[in-house]
């Protein structure tokens, strides 16, 4: 009988070795590696004879089961239509700000429309999630609760159940004892998300889990999480601000980079159904430093204002505060106005911010933030009514955007007036009407159309 195969692995990181370290050479953390035994065939020898063979695409058969709505309109848009039977999602976010709450809408939505759905709340008590369940209006009697965290005694519950949604509150309190690691160790992480996927895939059921955004800002600690699901949505935000912003960053099933938009109360989070409505209404009155743009958020279109500060800087100790946007973006931007435009703000302390707690990593804004900088730093207010579109390229050149007609449409409907946008989409705009149109091809153009009228 062949031995079995020692290896130690990392639980910070998940690195693999043959032979224990005091210190991981991955991600250099101290007495991280813990043994783990692996049988000569790592428990997968087949006992199936039959062989396999490879299928043309055409043949293979289409699956035609139906997605199953979690009953919130925002959530079905970031899942692609709908929740995915046996897929498996990773609801990411920092600590308190609502993901537990809406994983129980979710849950009392799906319960009325008589799902059965198995609530697995590792963290809480049952009387804790009673109370949460009250205050936010949550009561079905097809919805059932587990307080544990130990996979041995919920694989046998799920079983019995067979419930049309599974949700795993949180994945960093659930363990095996099968493992010496402490619940939240890389190890456990990976091993009780492996036993929940093989018992989704198995058994067709879909799954919802939630994982803590640690300090550095990575998932459950190891990214290998991520790579194990199917879909992973993301809460933006600040707990101290009532905007709540759902993004999907991965979808096997449906586009990314999708957002839904939340506002928490006191009765729980309750959808937007019209986000780009509600950014308008967080703008400012005109005042410089202030430009809006229309951003382009999965298949949504954002109207939303991007404010900047320009001071005199102290010297040898220039602040630079960017939220919201891509800060190298911003950088290369101060350098190109430097250039282009003949500001010098070289010396100027910046703060550039997205209002409404809204993040726009699109290079389409960058027109917008180099309006906002130019606007504070002239201290020149822009016309509220106009929007600006267009990526800078490094010689001050406006490059094109995508999809400029379904942004000029959006800021249409919400009685914008003008939009500035590069010469490069003129011929995609042809057929707009109702809506001042402005096209320009460089930065410098940009700066004497607005700031010399």
């Amino acid at each position: 009988m062949a031995k079995d195969k020692i290896i130690y692995f990392c639980q910070e990181c998940g690195h693999e070795t043959a032979q224990w370290m005091g210190k991981c050479p991955e991600c250099f953390s101290w007495n991280s590696l813990i043994e783990k035994k692996i049988s000569k065939n790592n428990g997968l020898k087949s006992t199936d004879t039959k062989p396999i063979s490879a299928e043309s695409l055409t043949e293979i058969p289409i699956s035609n089961a139906s997605r199953i709505s979690s009953g919130i309109r925002e959530i079905d848009i970031l899942m692609g239509g709908g929740i995915v039977p046996g897929a498996i999602t990773l609801i990411g976010g920092e600590p308190g700000i609502g993901k537990s709450t809406l994983l129980l809408q979710i849950a009392g939505r799906m319960a009325s429309l008589n799902q059965k759905v198995l609530y697995i709340s590792a963290e809480e008590s049952l009387s804790q999630l009673k109370m949460r369940s009250i205050r936010i209006g949550v009561d079905s009697k097809d919805l059932f609760i587990v307080s544990s965290g130990e996979m041995e005694k919920i694989i046998p519950v799920i079983k019995d159940l067979n419930p049309s949604l599974l949700i795993f509150d949180s994945i960093q309190a659930v363990y095996t004892s099968d493992l010496p690691s402490s619940p939240g160790s890389i190890t456990q992480v990976r091993e009780t998300t492996s036993i929940i996927v093989n018992h989704a895939k198995n058994h067709n059921i879909p799954v919802i889990i939630t994982g803590h955004v640690t300090k550095d800002g990575s998932l459950a600690g190891p990214k290998t999480l991520e790579h194990m699901v199917d879909t992973v949505l993301y809460f933006e935000g600040s707990r101290d601000k009532e905007i709540r912003i759902v993004r999907s960053v991965k979808n096997r099933f449906g586009n990314v980079n999708e957002i839904g938009v939340f506002i928490m109360g006191e009765k729980g989070l309750k959808e937007v159904n019209d986000p780009a409505s509600l950014f308008l209404k967080e703008i400012s009155s005109s005042g410089p430093g202030s430009a809006v743009t229309a951003a382009l958020e999965g298949n949504r279109v954002i109207i939303a204002e991007i404010q900047a500060l320009v001071t005199e800087g102290n010297y040898g100790n220039i602040s630079r505060t960017i939220d919201g946007v891509d800060p190298s973006s911003v950088l290369r931007l101060k350098a190109v106005i430097e250039r282009f435009a003949g500001l010098q703000i070289a010396d100027k302390e910046i703060f550039v911010n997205v209002t409404g707690g809204l993040k726009i990593f699109e290079p389409a804004v960058d027109l917008t933030v180099a309006m906002a900088i130019a606007s504070s730093f002239k201290n020149i207010p822009l016309n509220k009514d106009s929007i600006f579109l267009g990526e800078i390229s490094l010689l001050g050149e406006l490059k094109r955007i995508s999809q400029p007609v379904k942004r000029i449409q959006q800021a249409k409907r919400l009685g914008l007036k003008t939009v500035i946008l590069p010469k490069a989409n003129q011929n995609d705009c042809k057929k707009m009407t109702g809506i001042e149109l402005v096209f320009i091809d460089s930065l410098d153009t940009a700066f004497n159309l607005v700031f010399t009228q």
